[in-house]
């Protein structure tokens, strides 16, 4: 092994430093160092930063983080099949309808079928607004923080969920509970960051988000069961459990892995209240600087890539119930374990597009003189571009000619092949392109996608109806090879351009 010596390369501006065999670079447009090299062999050997902890104590963290991740889709979605029983159980305590049962028959049903998809975009648009505000309160307060508040504060808005004897009390409790649920899977964007070294981090990327992924997955499952044989109140004490735990985890297992030890602290130690005043104001989370980022054409761009796929695979799993009920005459329980499909989609996914995306870029890095860009993380994007318009095609045009029901469903399955493998790449892309403001970066794109998955449901119900699955999929498809085609290709030949324009 050859002694540590340092050189430098004046291509795009890189300073190149060589470490026995291997060669790091450290890029001067974002001011951090990309390695090829091993864990191991970091140079920096600080052992109070978090790059350099054990890897079982990162991988752990990690495991933790995504478990929190995965609560707001998880909330989301758990109460659903039993949202009939929820909505007659709280109207019968409304004094507007003098304390009348309601009997759940066909024509209650019919009027109750847009509550799901209403109650689902209110808690997806507050899951938006949460990414906005929790993002930057990581970067300034710490992650730890982040997570043990929203931790605190979700077993208490699950509780009050339990005990709601209004449906206005519910809805604002629901509400509240998305905007603390929706915390993790921004934040844990620049835990990744913390923790891991470029080489690592999609594979770490792969597995974080498969919580967010599998939450929507298994939610109905576990909540049409609990509702059949407990009761719709034990969706919700099951929910303050679970929170509960995470909670008591987060206190003992997660520390904080925030780690600038070059930046100034704030300067709180004045004599003045007003000093004191504007000190708290100035260190105060700006819930704009995401959409800010918006400015930059990519976020921008990977962010509507990826919101778009995202929001067609939401409008899927919210007329799946009424199409398997309607086609196949399947309960609830049974249309619950069709999600199944979906989830080992997501699973192979996160377990193969985060390891694939590292195997990537190691190679790119080597064919590009040892300089890793971001860049090389769109490639896999082109996987997602061709497997989600497959599997929706799949999916619809099977479902629609009443074919067997393990034809749609390995249409699913796909599905959570290529959705998986499009957010594995996106959040890959953001963190490595902006790892200063990597949980602001991930909130901005985490915004987008809640706001079109909160869409999406209100219509689906009604498009299905007009065009049918096969047509309304195939329009969808086409839509999501046209827009991602444009946007891919474009960050592929200007990501870097616009990159370098930002931070110098």
């Amino acid at each position: 092994m050859r002694t540590a010596t340092s050189d430098s390369d004046s291509t795009n501006g890189n300073e190149m430093t060589i470490v026995g065999a291997d060669i790091v670079v450290i890029d001067n447009f974002k001011g951090e160092k990309l390695s090829t090299q091993a864990e191991s062999k970091v140079v920096e050997l600080d052992p109070m930063n978090p790059l350099n902890w054990k890897p079982f104590t990162k991988w752990r963290i990690l495991a933790l983080v995504a478990f929190q991740g995965m609560l707001g889709p998880l909330t989301d979605s758990i109460y659903l099949p039993a949202i009939l029983e929820v909505a007659a159980a709280l109207q019968t305590d409304l004094t507007v309808i003098n304390a009348s049962v309601i009997d759940i028959n066909t024509e209650t049903r019919s009027s109750f079928r847009a509550i799901p998809r209403t109650l689902s975009s209110v808690y997806m648009l507050g899951m938006g607004l949460a990414a906005l505000f929790w993002g930057p309160f990581s970067e300034i307060a710490g992650r730890r923080i982040a997570y043990l508040s929203t931790a605190v504060l979700y077993v208490v808005t699950s509780v009050a969920c339990a005990l709601s004897n209004s449906i206005g009390l519910f809805i604002v409790m629901r509400i509240l509970q998305s905007f603390v649920a929706g915390a993790a899977p921004t934040v844990g964007a620049g835990t990744i960051v913390d923790l891991f070294p470029i080489e690592q981090r999609g594979t770490a990327v792969g597995i974080f988000f498969l919580g967010p992924l599998v939450g929507p997955v298994i939610g109905p499952i576990v909540g049409g069961y609990i509702a059949q044989y407990l009761g719709w109140h034990w969706i919700f004490w099951l929910l303050t459990i679970v929170g509960g735990v995470i909670l008591v985890l987060s206190i003992f297992l997660l520390p904080e892995t925030l780690y600038r030890p070059n930046l100034p602290v704030p300067a709180v130690a004045t004599t003045t209240i007003s000093g004191k005043i504007k000190a708290v104001l100035k260190s105060f989370p700006n819930p704009f600087k995401p959409l800010i980022m918006f400015r930059l054409p990519p976020v921008l761009l990977v962010s509507f890539n990826y919101s778009f796929v995202f929001g067609w695979f939401y409008l899927l799993i919210t007329v799946l119930p009424v199409a398997f009920a309607e086609d196949y005459g399947y309960s609830s329980g049974t249309i619950g374990l069709c999600y199944l499909a979906n989830s080992v989609g997501n699973i192979i996914g996160a377990a193969a597009g985060g390891r694939i995306l590292d195997i990537l870029l190691i190679r790119l890095t080597a064919r590009n003189k040892g300089v890793a860009e971001p860049e090389m993380r769109v490639h896999i994007m082109w996987f997602g571009l061709f497997m989600t318009p497959a599997a929706l095609l799949i999916y619809g045009w099977t479902l629609n000619n009443g074919a067997h029901v393990a034809l749609p469903l390995f249409g699913f399955f796909l599905l959570g092949l290529g959705v998986m493998t499009m957010m594995t790449g996106t959040n890959s892309y953001l963190v490595d392109s902006y790892p200063e403001t990597s949980a602001s970066a991930s909130a901005a794109g985490n915004f987008m996608m809640c706001v079109w998955a909160s869409i999406t449901p209100l219509f689906a119900n009604a498009w299905r109806d007009s065009m049918h699955d096969g047509w309304m999929f195939t329009v969808i498809s086409i839509l999501m090879v046209v827009v991602c085609f444009v946007n891919i290709t474009a960050l592929l030949f200007y990501g870097k351009y616009w990159r370098q324009r930002f931070h110098q």
